[in-house]
This record gives C-alpha cells, structure tokens and sequence, in this order.
C-alpha cells in the first residue's frame, strides 16, 4: 500500500470516527473532541494533494491548537 493510501484510510477512520462521535456522543466535551478528530480527518486528506493545501493545513492546525 502506498503512503497516500494510508494517508487516506487513516483520514476516513478519523472523519468516520468524528462523525460518530458527534452523533452518539451527549457531553460537550466529547463532542468537542469528536470534533476535532473530523477536523484532523480533513486535514489528512488536504495535505496529501500538493505543497500549497499542505501549507494551508499547517496554518489549519496552528489556528485549531490555539
């Protein structure tokens, strides 16, 4: 399996693990990391296009830790 087929599974685990989490899930906070794992999902998928998303996604994930 090549690196963007990893990228990509692991990226569909996450969005699928959030979405789950956000749907089950009754506390805010759990729902907040849920959250946050759909987010980190979505950044997967966009910083294995090329250089310019993934130069957005570091800029994403600097925003998301603040």
């Amino acid at each position: 399996m090549s690196v963007t087929g990893i990228f990509g599974v692991t990226a569909s685990a996450l969005v699928g693990l959030g979405l789950f989490g956000l749907i089950t899930q009754a506390t805010v906070l759990r729902k907040i990391l849920a959250f946050n794992l759909l987010v980190a999902g979505g950044f997967l998928v966009f910083g294995v296009v090329a250089a310019v998303p993934q130069a957005l996604v570091i800029t994403g994930l600097v925003v998301a830790f603040a």
